[in-house]
Order: C-alpha cells, then sequence, then structure tokens
C-alpha cells in the first residue's frame, strides 16, 4: 500500500488528470466495499428479526393459538346502453377468527356501495350502501357483542334485525342473561312495503333483554323489548313520508319435556305500539294494558295493545313426528324488532311427517283457520287449511315428488340469517292455492341423460300494509323440462320455461336457455349459455337475448377468483339491440 501510495504521488505530481481517475476510482471501490459492509449488515438485521418473528410464531402456536378466516371482494359493472351510462357496485369484506386458551374472537367487515339492478320491463331498482363493523368475543358462557351484530329473542318480540351497538350473551350454567342497546336497521312492513332499502326516514334506537333458567326438563324465559324513533316535534308535517314509532313489548315463554322426546311449549306477547309518535300523551293506565307496559310506555292517541301467543305438543321419533298447535294474534299485531306480517287469525293445526323405507318422505299438516273480526271476535271466514309434501325415490335412477297447499304465505325477504350481508328487501303474497308436481329421471350408467320435469299452478292475492288486496287475484301456471347430458369434462344442459299470468298484471313468458360447462382437468373451468325469452304483457311481445360466460380459477388452496360476463338484448323497433352489459369478478382468500 505504501508504494502504490508513494507511486501515486509520482504520477499525481507528472500527470494531474490520471490522479484524479485513481482516486475516483478508489472513492468507487471504497463505496462498494462500504455498501457490501451495509448490505451484509442489513441482511444480518434481516435474519435477526426473521429469528426472532419465527421464533415469537413458534411461541403463539406451542401456546393453541388459532388464527383463521378470509378476505374478498366483489366488483361489478354494468353499463346501461339505452342510458349510455355505468354503474359501479362493490363489496369488500372479511372475517377473522381468532381461538387462544378458551377465548374465541370472531370479527366481521362487510362495505358495499350498494346494488343497482337495470330492469327493461319496471323501474330501476337502487339499492343503499352499508358498512358492517362487528366483533363477538367470547370466553367459556359469556359473550359479548360489539358493533352490528344480531339476535334472536322470539317472533313475536325482537327476531333476526340488525342492531349497531352493543350487547352481551350470558349462560352460567342453568340461567342465561341476554341483552342489547343500539341503533336498529327497521324492517317493519310499512316501511318496506315494495322498496329494495333497509334504510328509514328516522333513527331507530332500540334495546331488549331475555332473562331465563334452562334444564333437562323445562325451559322458562321472560323478555322485553322497546324501539323508539329519534325525531324532532318541531317538523311534523301530513305530507311526511313516514310517521316516527314507538313499542314496547313483553313475553313470557314456557317449555317442558316431561320424558324423552315429548315436548309442550306456551308463549304469550304483548306489544303496545304508538303509530305516529307525535300525537298527545294519553294518560290511561290499567291492568288491560300493564300498566303502560309496566311504565315502559308512554301511551298516545294512535297507541294499541295486541296480543298473541301460541300452544303446542310435539313428539318426535327417528322416523316420524307429530306436532298439535294453537296459534292466535290479534290484527294490527306488530312490533318493531321483528318481521311478522301473517296476524288477524286463529290456528288450530295438526302436523307430521314419516319417513317410509327411506324411499318415501311425507310431511302434512291440516288444520282450522278463524280469522278476526276485531281483537276479540271472530267473523264467519274460517277456513280448512291443508298443506303436504311427498317425495319418492323409486330407484336410484327416479324421483317423484308432489306439493299441495290450499293456504300459505309467502315474504320474499332478504337478511333472514344471522348476521346475512344482503341487503333487505319484501314483497309478501297470500297464495290460496298452489299444487306442484315433478318427475327426475336418469339414464345411462357412465356418462348418462337426466331429465327433469316440473309443472305447477297456484293462484295468490298482493298483501299491502297488513291488508289483504281484494280482487287482485293473480294465476300462475308453470311448466318446466331439463335435459341434461353429464360427461367426463363436459356438462350440457337445455331448459324450457313457460309461464303465465292472469289477473291484474297479465303475461306470458317463455324461456329457453343453452349452456356447456366445461371441468377442465386443471384448476380452470369455464360455463357459456345463451337465453331466449319471449315476454308478452297482453300487447306487442318483447323478446330478449341473453349471452353469458363466466370462469371459475382456483389459484391455489387458499385463493380463488371468479369472472362473470353477461350480455343482454332486447328487441327494439323490430331489431334486437343491446340493453345492459354486465361483468362481475370475485376475488377470495382463506388464511
Amino acid at each position: 500500500m505504501i508504494y502504490s501510495l508513494k507511486f501515486i504521488s509520482i504520477i499525481y505530481t507528472t500527470v494531474k488528470f490520471r490522479a484524479k481517475l485513481l482516486i475516483n476510482m478508489r472513492l468507487c471501490i471504497l463505496l462498494l466495499i462500504l455498501s457490501q459492509n451495509v448490505a451484509y449488515t442489513q441482511l444480518d438485521k434481516v435474519k435477526k428479526l426473521k429469528d426472532h418473528y419465527t421464533t415469537k410464531l413458534d411461541t403463539l402456536k406451542s401456546n393453541s393459538i388459532d388464527i383463521s378466516g378470509s378476505i374478498y371482494l366483489d366488483y361489478a359493472l354494468t353499463y346501461a346502453f339505452n342510458e349510455k351510462k355505468n354503474s359501479h357496485n362493490y363489496k369488500l369484506g372479511g372475517q377473522l377468527n381468532i381461538n387462544y386458551k378458551g377465548f374465541t374472537i370472531p370479527l366481521q367487515y362487510i362495505y358495499s356501495n350498494g346494488r343497482s339492478i337495470r330492469r327493461f320491463n319496471g323501474p330501476n331498482i337502487n339499492t343503499p350502501k352499508f358498512n358492517i363493523v362487528g366483533i363477538s368475543p367470547t370466553f367459556k358462557w359469556a359473550t359479548i357483542h360489539i358493533g352490528d351484530r344480531i339476535m334472536s329473542f322470539s317472533k313475536y318480540t325482537y327476531d333476526n334485525i340488525r342492531f349497531r351497538g352493543a350487547g352481551f350473551d350470558l349462560n352460567p350454567g342453568n340461567f342465561y342473561l341476554k341483552g342489547f342497546r343500539g341503533k336498529l336497521s327497521p324492517l317493519n312492513f310499512l316501511d318496506l312495503n315494495f322498496r329494495a332499502s333497509n334504510q328509514s326516514t328516522y333513527e331507530r334506537i332500540g334495546w331488549g333483554s331475555i332473562l331465563g333458567y334452562k334444564s333437562e326438563k323445562i325451559d322458562l324465559s321472560g323478555i322485553l323489548f322497546s324501539a323508539n324513533d329519534n325525531y324532532s316535534e318541531t317538523k311534523y308535517s301530513e305530507n311526511l313520508p313516514s310517521l316516527p314509532k314507538e313499542n314496547t313489548a313483553v313475553s313470557g315463554k314456557v317449555i317442558i319435556t316431561p320424558i324423552d322426546k315429548l315436548e309442550f311449549q306456551y308463549e304469550r306477547s304483548v306489544s303496545a305500539l304508538t303509530r305516529n309518535a307525535f300525537d298527545a300523551i294519553e294518560d290511561i293506565k290499567t291492568h288491560n294494558t300493564i300498566y303502560n307496559m309496566l311504565g315502559l310506555f308512554t301511551k298516545k292517541e294512535s297507541s294499541v295493545y295486541n296480543y298473541a301467543g301460541n300452544v303446542s305438543m310435539a313428539y318426535k321419533e327417528e322416523i316420524f313426528s307429530i306436532s298439535i298447535e294453537l296459534e292466535t294474534i290479534d290484527k294490527g299485531y306488530q312490533t318493531l324488532g321483528s318481521l311478522l306480517y301473517d296476524n288477524n287469525f286463529r290456528d288450530y293445526k295438526l302436523s307430521g311427517n314419516y319417513i317410509f323405507k327411506k324411499s318415501i318422505h311425507t310431511n302434512s299438516s291440516l288444520g282450522w283457520r278463524q280469522s278476526k273480526q276485531s281483537n276479540s271476535s271472530f267473523n264467519s271466514g274460517s277456513k280448512f287449511i291443508f298443506n303436504h309434501s311427498s317425495s319418492y325415490n323409486i330407484n336410484d335412477k327416479n324421483n317423484l315428488f308432489l306439493n299441495f297447499s290450499n293456504f300459505k304465505q309467502i315474504d320474499n325477504l332478504y337478511l333472514r340469517s344471522i348476521n346475512s350481508t344482503e341487503v333487505d328487501s319484501v314483497i309478501l303474497t297470500n297464495v290460496n292455492n298452489n299444487l306442484s308436481l315433478g318427475y327426475n329421471l336418469t339414464l345411462g350408467e357412465d356418462e348418462p341423460y337426466v331429465l327433469s320435469f316440473v309443472s305447477s299452478f297456484q293462484n295468490s292475492n298482493s298483501i299491502q300494509y297488513d291488508t289483504l288486496v281484494t280482487g287482485n287475484t293473480t294465476t300462475t301456471f308453470l311448466t318446466s323440462i331439463t335435459i341434461n347430458k353429464i360427461l367426463s369434462l363436459h356438462n350440457l344442459t337445455l331448459n324450457f320455461n313457460y309461464l303465465s299470468n292472469s289477473g291484474n298484471v297479465q303475461n306470458k313468458t317463455f324461456t329457453t336457455n343453452l349452456s356447456h360447462q366445461f371441468l377442465t382437468k386443471s384448476k380452470i373451468n369455464f360455463n357459456n349459455s345463451i337465453g331466449f325469452n319471449r315476454i308478452d304483457f297482453g300487447s306487442s311481445p318483447i323478446y330478449q337475448l341473453i349471452l353469458s360466460s363466466s370462469v371459475t380459477y382456483d389459484l391455489n388452496k387458499k385463493t380463488n377468483m371468479s369472472l362473470d360476463n353477461r350480455l343482454d338484448f332486447n328487441n327494439s323497433n323490430k331489431r334486437f339491440e343491446p340493453f345492459t352489459f354486465f361483468s362481475n369478478i370475485k376475488l377470495n382468500y382463506n388464511f
């Protein structure tokens, strides 16, 4: 090194630019050495950091911690050609489950900007956005609910309506106690009739609790529920889209099991509902009003007190069961915490199901229904009720089923499951008669054909604002034929449908659809279809052509994705024109 420095100094005195070049080279070498030292230092730090967290993770695993969950993204693009605009709908969500030494901590998060539905034969539907986050940590017999959660007490008081707030569920031994308080997503029928929205004009605050005792032979419980709409007394107007409401409901329930497989049940409820919170207060306290619901309710001019209850006995065996039930509900019975619309009746019902040689399954119920003229009297509008469904597995290749009902009520309702993510909507119909017959036939062995036939007939009435709409009977006839060919990697399906509606709404619809599913040996699958619809509303028919394709791809055991595309055409000026284009992509990751 000394000789090198002397040599450099001699060159520096004779050739200056060469000296500068060598100095720059020396500086580069020094910088390279320093950078290598830094790199080695950083790599060493990274290695130590990795070893540190690996040790931490091994420690967590040794302490029996279990972490699992999923993250998903759902994005949809809809382009309306007639409006020349598009809409973007997306949903982002995830679940995280942590189990550690008896603690269970489930966390849920969902965000959606809403949903847009465009129809060529009706008004467009735009549902609101929602943001859901909730956690329900559990330790042994105690659970705490925080955020957007759902609890259930009984259908007469509080049942499966989401609240945003806090709640608890305690079950120490034979006693149990549940409660919650928060902002409700109101779903009462007057607010939701023919609407696709879970939003209300007012903020609805509710609370409820249930206290009970349960053993092998008996289950006793008492329920208290209350909900009120927040409103300003200075903003009353006859033109308000909806009126603020107030409600308190009390219920008592007992279940007795004297012997194995035999169960007795009794429940009685009373609900006090004020339909217009702007009304003046009435200071009336009697035993009939249970002294204004034990002082938890303020009676006003539009307040009503209604009762509901049922008593039943059931016996269950492995291959059959039988039950007897009496249920009575006053006209106008309603709570702000339950989706109960079928009221104003007294039912006597006998039900049973039976399995014969594992091939015949039957389920039947018959009863007598009395309609109420008022809260205490019954008119002559009584009706015999009979419902029956059965299926017969003739053999491995033949199956037959039959359904018949002369009375039932159907509410097309979303958000009926616990912590559901779907946006809410309600349409209620009263089915007077329904008859359905179906048959499935399988031909072939290795690559069989499957033939399915379904035919049904029914007439029904719509229900608006808890009242059956008279003179608005709709008769529906449906016939469907499906042919399915199953191959090793392919699945071909051809479907024909004919639907006829007569009544206030008249239309005839014929649809046919051909789909092809390609199941590859890899992790990717394809499904393509073409459909044709002819809809006749009594004037000139409307024709619709639908082209769709989808692909699903499993990236690995934890990650999968799907892409769906659909292009709708409808005839305009006797020619097919594009109506909407829909594309939907979904990503899901499990850990």
